[in-house]
């Protein structure tokens, strides 16, 4: 977490396997940085008079990160950056605001607490809409794979593909190959 947003770094950590024991230190870091990817996901914030207002804590899934604040819930997606949830937790109901998270790595759960409640969120079917947004980006083959179990969405995915090579006059080359 740092400053107004979310900083995640994808790295292969099997790269540090080139590196000599003597260098490690120094040579490592500086490959690790310059080798990763990296995004920056803004903090979604409240209201415009709580903008200042940073979140107790967030819970990363595969497709999500959960933002929790004293009194709200808000999930974005990480592939387009979208608040997909929002949530105002009532404080008076809770015992008084949030004060911290919980996450259950075996279990895929997460929630967060205050002095006299605890909140638990159990994600459900996190991949459902996943392909619209892979086609919005005309990643097709990605799209294809998150619609298999769904014969409609597919065919909405290769109409769509083939619309886009035809426009492209690709279409030609890809039914030769």
């Amino acid at each position: 977490v740092k400053g107004g947003g979310l900083l995640l770094h994808e790295f292969d950590p099997f790269s540090l396997a080139k590196f000599s024991l003597a260098n490690f230190q120094n040579e490592t870091s500086k490959r690790l940085i310059s080798e990763s990817t990296f995004q920056n996901i803004r903090f979604p914030h409240m209201k415009s008079d709580d903008s200042d207002e940073q979140p107790i804590g967030m819970c990363l899934t595969e497709f999500h990160v959960a933002f929790f604040f004293k009194s709200q819930l808000r999930i974005v997606c990480l592939l387009n950056e979208e608040l997909v949830f929002n949530q105002r937790l009532d404080p008076k109901s809770l015992g008084g605001s949030l004060v911290g998270i919980w996450i259950d790595s075996n279990k895929g759960d997460f929630g967060a607490y205050s002095s006299r409640a605890i909140i638990k969120y159990e994600p459900n079917k996190e991949e459902r809409k996943i392909w619209k947004i892979y086609l919005a980006k005309n990643e097709f083959e990605k799209a294809r794979e998150f619609c298999r179990e769904n014969p409609d969405n597919s065919s909405i995915v290769l109409t769509k593909q083939a619309e886009f090579l035809f426009n492209n006059k690709k279409l030609e080359k890809n039914f030769k190959n």
